[in-house]
């Protein structure tokens, strides 16, 4: 018995209600499936008229009133539209909302295929656009006494005359299609005809889950059975995946040029793995249950695409608060999110769900439970895309994020003026937090909050406390200079995370990190480049106060401000940093120096500790302990940076022996000092140190000049310095 297989195309215009001028066919009859196969063509559309021709698409649609059958012996048969490199505009393209799938017995009745919006393309004389690159295949015969493809006929309707339809010769990609009879293959009627120039592209179409296929990505690659043979192979990233059936899941990383989420199928990216869609993801199954990106305690799926107007169900694993841990900054990646009920909850002692509210006078954090959030918040109970929230629950779980993927550029609203504002990143992946370019008026640096332990990380496009991965959800503060600032989030910073602390690279950079009893940490950058001022700038990052009130903090001064990152000009003289210390619990701290290769290895960085006058060159020992009370001063410590490198003259020093900074005497010695004795202009001794135990002595002393006697073990050594 012969069947029918019939699709058509039919474009029509909202401009004036006519009659369509035009109309072509592609027959393609009697075609025998000798093994599993895949053929393609290419369809062509040309303005073959003197005039421009607009063509609209708003009522394009392609229909499949029958179905193959021919005795079962065809299955899991298609038919695909690949635009990747279609003419149109991604919004003019014919979009699948069904793709043909079957059992055993092919394929069924396909639903419209329609394109969306009142979408104009104008033609100039003479301009030809690819309209559509068709795949179709057929797989597991196994009767060929039944080798026969019923005719298919595609049908093309213009309302105007002045237009023609080209086509590619098909292309066998995989299998053997021959002839049931002598009946010519592709037959083109009325004016349809061959483009002289067509080279149909050969494209790796893959199904992803159909019968007796394993479900998992990773296991693509393995023979299932004689009718997975051949058939299992992983798409490349120049390929398209197809899901073909409920209950799909990818448990290994993957890129694709195309995928299609049938109109029944679905598809769970399981925690941690990665997918990237290069070109475009079509989601016949417009349900955000579709394709779910999983979370748990172990990790986030991740999901990078471009492609308008997908949706989804991103999870979103936040473990309990505890009295230390457990704030979280969120966002969403999906638009018309509402916060209630799945990121609040009854009683309401089970949660905390705040914003963050710059222009506030007295509390900036408002609580969803209490106060002005609704106002604040837009007017509207869902999650504003582009801006960040800060949540904690009693207990560990997932919560879902659930609508249409935000893909493109985010403009989020920022209202503080010279302070903090609290954004988020509006997408299924990660960004990479360098925003030099995206932002007027603004810092380079951005914080996020470790919900480990309460504190935050800051970078600043070049270094910092982590390595600027933003991840998806992830809500992040921003920090404004002037009364005009804005920030885009741009698209083009989307990444999947690469898990891993860029160890910086920097010349001159040093990390102090301190240890406290209570089991906190913090850490405080000093670093020298060219670009960078000893005035405050954009590198420079102000300190955010740790969520956790117990939590040590150490940091530099600029003026009287407190930053995390210092970023300071290349030197030309010594130089010295005031840092802070807040150790909020008496007991024993530690402070390491880290990244002391990077200086030149002639420098001293030397600590001292203004409590206890006591000084310690860092290059020769990196770490410090001391004893620290929450009543102490906390301008606790300065970092003398004598760094000896090429660009250095101007030291009052000779061979770089003894010299002064401010009211500090420096002496540079292998040897051991014996004495030291300050002499003032008159010759009179104001000063004497017997066996020092520091090479560094503050002298209480008017400004003025005075001469410095350093007498070792081996020598004597004399030098004239100044005194502020």
């Amino acid at each position: 018995m012969k069947n029918k297989f019939t699709l058509a195309i039919c474009l029509f215009f909202i401009m004036n209600t006519s009659i369509f001028a035009q109309s072509y066919e592609l027959t393609m009859k009697n075609f025998v499936q000798v093994s599993e196969c895949q053929f393609e063509y290419d369809i062509y559309l040309k303005n073959n008229g003197a005039t421009s021709w607009a063509y609209e698409t708003s009522q394009t649609a392609i229909t499949s009133n029958a179905a193959i059958k021919n005795g079962g012996d065809f299955q899991n048969a298609y038919l695909v539209l690949d635009n990747t490199n279609s003419g149109l505009p991604l919004n003019q393209q014919l979009q699948a909302s069904n793709f043909f799938n079957s059992a055993l017995n092919g394929i069924s009745t396909g639903s419209p295929i329609i394109s969306t919006g009142n979408n104009v393309l104008i033609l100039a004389p003479n301009d030809q656009i690819l309209l559509s690159h068709f795949i179709v295949k057929l797989r597991n015969a196994t009767n060929t006494s039944f080798s026969n493809f019923a005719s298919a006929v595609t049908t093309f309707a213009f309302k105007t005359a002045n237009t023609k339809v080209n086509r590619c010769p098909y292309t066998v990609v995989s299998g053997n299609i021959g002839l049931k009879s002598g009946s010519a293959v592709l037959i083109a009627t009325k004016t349809l005809t061959v483009d002289p120039s067509c080279n149909a592209r050969k494209m790796a179409s893959h199904y992803m889950n159909v019968a007796g296929n394993t479900s998992n990505v990773s296991n693509w690659n393995n023979a299932v059975g004689a009718t997975g043979v051949g058939y299992n192979t992983l798409p490349s990233a120049t390929s398209c995946a197809i899901i073909g059936v409920a209950g799909a899941t990818m448990d290994a990383n993957l890129t694709v040029a195309n995928l299609n989420i049938k109109s029944t199928s679905t598809l769970a990216i399981n925690p941690g793995v990665q997918l990237s869609v290069d070109s475009i993801l079509y989601n016949d199954n417009v349900s955000p249950s579709a394709l779910t990106l999983l979370s748990d305690a172990s990790g986030t799926a991740s999901l990078k695409n471009s492609t308008v107007g997908v949706t989804a169900t991103i999870q979103r694993y936040i473990p309990l608060w505890t009295a230390t841990a457990g704030y979280h900054l969120l966002s969403s990646p999906v638009s018309g999110q509402a916060i209630n009920p799945n990121f609040v909850s009854t009683p309401a002692t089970s949660y905390d769900f705040y914003l963050y509210n710059p222009a506030a006078t007295t509390n900036v954090w408002e609580n969803y439970k209490a106060g002005n959030f609704f106002n604040t918040n837009g007017s509207t109970n869902n999650f504003v895309v582009g801006k960040g929230y800060l949540a904690s629950y009693a207990t560990s779980g997932t919560h879902n994020f659930a609508g249409t993927m935000n893909v493109a550029d985010v403009t989020p609203s920022v209202t503080a003026t010279t302070g903090f504002n609290l954004i988020g990143n509006p997408y299924a992946c990660a960004i990479q937090g360098n925003i030099a370019t995206w932002k007027t008026g603004m810092s380079n640096a951005v914080y996020v909050l470790d919900g480990a332990t309460n504190t935050y990380k800051d970078w600043n496009g070049v270094t910092g406390t982590f390595n600027g991965e933003i991840p998806a959800m992830q809500g992040f503060f921003v920090q404004s200079t002037a009364a005009a600032s804005s920030i885009t989030i741009k698209a083009s910073a989307k990444k999947h995370s690469s898990n891993a602390f860029l160890k910086t690279t920097l010349d001159n950079h040093l990390q102090l990190n301190v240890q406290s009893p209570n089991n906190t940490s913090d850490a405080t950058i000093i670093y020298f480049k060219d670009e960078n001022s000893n005035d405050v700038d954009n590198y420079d990052a102000m300190l955010m106060p740790a969520a956790n009130p117990s939590n040590t903090q150490i940091y530099s001064y600029i003026n009287s401000d407190k930053y995390s990152i210092d970023a300071l000009a290349a030197y030309s003289a010594p130089i010295y940093v005031n840092v802070g210390f807040e150790p909020k619990v008496d007991g024993n701290f530690t402070i390491t120096a880290g990244d002391i290769q990077s200086f030149n290895a002639a420098s001293s960085i030397i600590l001292q500790d203004l409590k206890t006058n006591t000084t310690q060159d860092l290059r020769s020992n990196p770490t410090y302990t001391f004893t620290a009370s929450t009543v102490d001063n906390v301008n606790r410590f300065k970092v003398l940076f004598d760094l000896s490198v090429v660009g250095i003259n101007n030291v009052n020093a000779v061979a770089n022996t003894i010299y002064s900074f401010e009211n500090s005497i420096y002496i540079k010695t292998t040897e051991k000092v014996k004495s030291v004795s300050v002499f003032n202009m008159l010759g009179q001794e104001v000063e004497n140190i017997q066996q020092p135990t520091s090479n560094v002595l503050t002298i209480n002393q008017t400004s003025g000049y005075y001469t410095v006697r350093v007498i070792t073990e081996a020598n004597v050594y004399s030098q004239k310095v100044y005194i502020k």
